[in-house]
């Protein structure tokens, strides 16, 4: 049986999974702590949306990039099997068939 090459295994998607998790975590943390420093010394003006927004953005795109773009490594391990003329069966690339 062969492997494609562009699909991701259990465990990449679990550590991309992961990773956006921590990313999230970490951004909820930070502009909690921005939010209440913003708060605590200037009401009036609510600086602390600027980078919620920005950092925002990046974890949408690294929300797609988990959920609806094929995982780096695929593409990297793709590439890769590309450039072998005789591609290994450690490397994760598509056995070929040397009877044709």
């Amino acid at each position: 049986m062969e492997t494609d090459p562009s699909e991701t295994s259990p465990e990449e998607r679990a550590k991309a999974k992961l990773g956006l998790i921590h990313h999230a975590a970490i951004y909820a943390v930070v502009i909690g702590g921005l939010a209440i420093l913003n708060l605590a010394t200037s009401p009036h003006a609510l600086w602390f949306a600027f980078p919620a927004v920005g950092w925002g953005i990046a974890l949408v795109i690294h929300a797609i990039s988990v959920f609806a773009l094929p995982h780096r490594s695929a593409i990297r391990r793709r590439r890769r099997c590309r450039r072998r003329a005789e591609p290994r069966r450690d490397d994760g690339c598509a056995r070929r068939s040397r009877l044709a």
